[in-house]
């Protein structure tokens, strides 16, 4: 019990996070009858994608548990929700484009908005709001208070990468699109984040955007695609924190790491 409670905060955060979803997560999924409807394609992963945030929650304490899920309280950042779901589509339809997908199967796509719609709904509540709590909620801002932005997002962004092994086995070409777009991702959500003050309800949602409109165009081809635009949006964003990596912080700055902790 002594070295348990030795280890960093950090680390227990990541191997709780693996834990839970590795074994009570993807248990919950392989012992829940599949059945019809929407709503069951994403509710025996809740096991898997809420890992993040239990372990979040865990690590935290009873102390900080209200201060973290304050974070999901949107405060009037609800214009993000539209601009964040048609900059997904957008993305997506583009990625769509450029692999060749006919343009008129986008607009009969396009017509199945009510199920994009539930689509995003489903992936803000079960995918997005438990995974950001952990890795944007309180991963990211915790590595930002000792080591500078770039290095912390791409500690992140290895950590995200890696808790999708099974992804990672799926061939080279998928592994290696994915990987480009979870670190591109993971620039642009660090980016996101700072814009919206760390509030983890505008991150949700982006990481519903994202993974929304792939839901409705599920080829392989398309999914690369859209992962790989991701990566590359993401390098600009690298390109833009490289140029302001020479800037001290701010005691603006260092207050704004401080009430996310």
């Amino acid at each position: 019990m002594e070295r348990l409670r030795r280890i960093s905060p950090t680390l227990k955060f990541v191997l709780l996070t693996f834990l839970i979803a590795y074994t009570f997560g993807f248990g919950l999924q392989w012992l829940w009858r599949s059945s019809s409807g929407l709503v069951w394609q994403y509710l025996p992963r809740i096991g898997v994608t809420y890992a993040p945030a239990i372990a979040a929650l865990l690590v935290t304490g009873r102390n900080g548990i209200r201060g973290l899920l304050r974070k999901l309280n949107p405060r009037g950042q609800w214009l993000w929700v539209p601009a964040l779901l048609t900059t997904g589509v957008i993305c997506t339809a583009v990625a769509a484009l450029v692999v060749g997908v006919n343009p008129a199967d986008l607009t009969r796509t396009a017509r199945a908005w009510p199920l994009f719609a539930a689509h995003a709904l489903l992936q803000f509540v079960f995918v997005g709001c438990g995974e950001e709590l952990g890795w944007r909620g309180w991963l990211l801002p915790r590595l930002m208070t000792r080591y500078r932005a770039i290095l912390a997002t791409i500690i992140v962004a290895v950590i995200w990468g890696c808790w999708h092994a099974f992804i990672l086995l799926s061939g080279l070409r998928t592994a290696s699109m994915f990987l480009f777009g979870v670190f591109g991702l993971s620039f642009l959500f660090t980016a996101l984040w700072q814009r919206v003050n760390g509030n983890i309800f505008v991150l949700a949602v982006a990481h519903a955007s994202v993974n929304a409109p792939i839901s409705l165009l599920g080829k392989q081809s398309v999914v690369d695609a859209v992962f790989a635009l991701y990566g590359l949006l993401g390098l600009i964003i690298l390109i833009r924190m490289m140029t302001q990596s020479h800037r001290v912080p701010s005691s603006s700055d260092r207050q704004f790491l401080e009430q996310q902790l």
